[in-house]
């Protein structure tokens, strides 16, 4: 009989080691993550716009020695590592976007020797670089874009050509291949005198589409070359633009309108449903990873990690990680708090973008959530959400799970600025435009230069003329100023990605968010079995909320010795690090207060594990 109920008892154990619970147990266990992570995940990457980040030869543009003597700045900061925003040769008619050769440096930023002396220093200090690729298209000054205007048999199809019949000859008007608008608002056809046809663009005319339907996938191969050049000389990965715009149509049917009283001429009257998010293009980046991935167990078996850009919907941007079979993207960049957030935005709303982002992420990747909150196309946080809620922002996104992104900048608090003159603009979404309404297309407002002190060119550079103006507020925003300073916006950041670092259950823990105070307060908790929960509240308000931790926690988690302490806060709230509540029922936060907790009796217990050591018990009461 004994041995009957030892055997009944093994199965049970088993049971609960593979996962399947019996019904009396709790069904809420957390799912933990690998014990060991790869060099990437959880990390902070720091994006870097060389040509405003740090001007070594005082021209007035960034470059890669203004880069490498700054690397101890994102070193002190704590990150993984950084991206930089294109490098490779352009004529820069959209800030490096348009490349005319992909295995050679933008003269305006140094050599490749000084790209690859980058490389060691980074690996030196333990960061990571990460190069910005542009696979979609390339500049018409590329050899290959020459000779295909040439009509040069073998790259004649490497771009995409039609017909376009002149039907005006005195204005030289042409009857194009269909309506497609480019994102820069002309049309995405240009005719080409010397090749007497039209070929295709999705953005400016100096930046022609490559064809990926090339029959021989020879534009698929020159990619993968040129990945493979860049490993070998040192990059740690590759973040990819535009991704979902690769593929177009081979039908080339017009795109709908989506209202008719919209104006034909601008890209966002049309649905892009022959232009962008086609299923070819994610099936490239599977066909990418792959590729990257054979390269890494070739060389050191150390990840070359992939990253890339889609602005889409959640289901559309989290379908880039592909699947446990076929793995894509290790971080598609998820820009649902830059795309959908406001100032004016509720905890209903916050909750919502989260959660939609989690449930989508496919289980082989849960780990692996990424949260975008600026970048050099969009309004700076500070601009964005004001003096009073930009930090709140900086606390919730490095708390929630997976890896966090961050702008140049935006440690210490920079803002956009809109003092650039119709003269001084560079973005060729505003210059596109006119002087009236340029301000309203320009990107250049989040591109200054990077405020490192309070000299005459904030430390940028010396004696120079920079090529964007530098903000007005430099000699009281800049990183000298913040360095020795606990309570500014430089210490927070680093106080974040320590905590990140320090906490397991802030690089394993599940999540789980709610809504309080009215819909005016965002609270999410972070757990894992054996460790603190860690419970965060963001009150969205400007005036006092109180709240109740319990209305956070699990019951499980809630004793009478339930404690919580304040981690962290930004710098401009009512509560500070080491605050202590033996009461949690009643916790008032100060207006626009971003809070992080920790609560002390509420370690989560495994539930497995604790079956496993009754049945334990039981056994040793049954034979001793």
């Amino acid at each position: 009989m004994k041995w009957l109920v030892l055997i009944n008892l093994l199965i049970a154990v088993i049971t609960v080691k593979a996962g399947w619970l019996p019904f009396w147990v709790d069904e809420e266990v957390e799912v933990e993550l690998s014990n060991e992570f790869d060099w990437w995940e959880n990390g902070v990457f720091y994006q870097i716009y060389p040509r405003s980040f740090k001007d070594d030869n005082n021209d007035g543009t960034g470059d890669i020695k203004g880069i490498i003597s700054k690397l101890e700045h994102l070193k002190d900061l704590g990150v993984t590592g950084t991206w930089l925003s294109p490098i490779f040769k352009s004529p820069m008619v959209d800030g490096g976007y348009d490349i005319s050769d992909y295995t050679d440096v933008n003269e305006i930023y140094g050599t490749k020797e000084d790209l690859k002396a980058l490389f060691d220093k980074a690996k030196e200090l333990g960061l990571k670089i990460i190069l910005d690729f542009v696979p979609n298209h390339s500049s018409d000054q590329h050899e290959w874009f020459q000779k295909s205007v040439n009509n040069v048999s073998e790259y004649a199809n490497y771009y995409t050509w039609r017909e376009c019949e002149l039907v005006n000859a005195t204005t030289g008007e042409r009857r194009l291949v269909n309506n497609w608008i480019a994102v820069f608002n002309t049309p995405m056809w240009t005719y080409n005198a010397q090749r007497n046809m039209c070929y295709h663009h999705q953005f400016t005319p100096e930046q022609p589409d490559m064809n990926y339907r090339h029959p021989d996938k020879v534009i698929q191969k020159e990619m993968f070359n040129i990945l493979d050049y860049w490993m070998d000389q040192g990059a740690d990965g590759f973040r990819v633009d535009a991704i979902n715009h690769l593929f177009e149509s081979a039908s080339f049917t017009n795109q709908p309108l989506l209202s008719p009283d919209l104006d034909p001429t601008l890209y966002s009257s049309y649905n892009p449903l022959y232009t962008r998010d086609l299923p070819e293009s994610y099936q490239f980046i599977y066909d990418v990873r792959e590729h990257m991935d054979e390269y890494s167990r070739n060389h050191g078996n150390v990840t070359r990690i992939l990253m890339t850009e889609a602005y889409a919907s959640v289901k559309q941007q989290t379908s880039w990680y592909g699947s446990y079979a076929r793995p894509g993207s290790h971080v598609p960049f998820n820009f649902v708090f830059i795309a959908d957030i406001t100032a004016e935005s509720n905890a209903t709303h916050y909750k919502g973008l989260v959660d939609e982002w989690m449930e989508n992420t496919p289980s082989f990747a849960m780990g692996q959530a990424n949260w975008v909150l600026g970048n050099h196309d969009r309004p700076r946080l500070r601009s964005r959400f004001g003096e009073e809620r930009f930090e709140s922002m900086a606390v919730m996104y490095m708390m929630l799970p997976g890896l966090a992104i961050v702008y140049y900048g935006e440690e210490i608090g920079m803002i956009d600025n809109y003092n650039i003159t119709w003269e001084q603009t560079d973005d060729p979404q505003a210059c596109q435009s006119n002087s009236s309404v340029y301000m309203q297309f320009s990107r250049d407002p989040v591109r200054t230069p990077m405020q490192w002190d309070d000299s005459q060119f904030t430390g940028f550079c010396e004696n120079c003329e920079p090529w964007l103006p530098i903000h007005a507020n430099y000699s009281q925003i800049n990183v000298k100023n913040q360095i020795n300073d606990e309570k500014s916006t430089l210490s927070l950041y680093k106080n974040l990605i320590a905590l990140r670092k320090e906490k397991e259950v802030l690089k394993k823990g599940g999540i789980t968010t709610q809504t309080l105070a009215g819909d005016e307060v965002f609270a999410f908790k972070r757990t894992m079995n054996n460790e603190p929960t860690i419970a965060v509240f963001l009150n969205l308000a400007s005036t006092e909320k109180t709240v109740s931790l319990r209305d956070l926690l699990h019951a499980d988690d809630i004793t009478s010795k339930t404690k919580a302490t304040v981690l962290i806060a930004n710098n401009k709230a009512s509560l500070s690090k080491g605050d202590f509540f033996s009461d949690i029922n009643s916790i008032t936060l100060g207006g626009y207060d971003a809070v992080v907790f920790e609560i002390s009796s509420a370690t989560r217990i495994a539930k497995g594990a604790a079956f496993t050591i009754t049945i334990f018990w039981i056994i040793v009461k049954i034979f001793v």
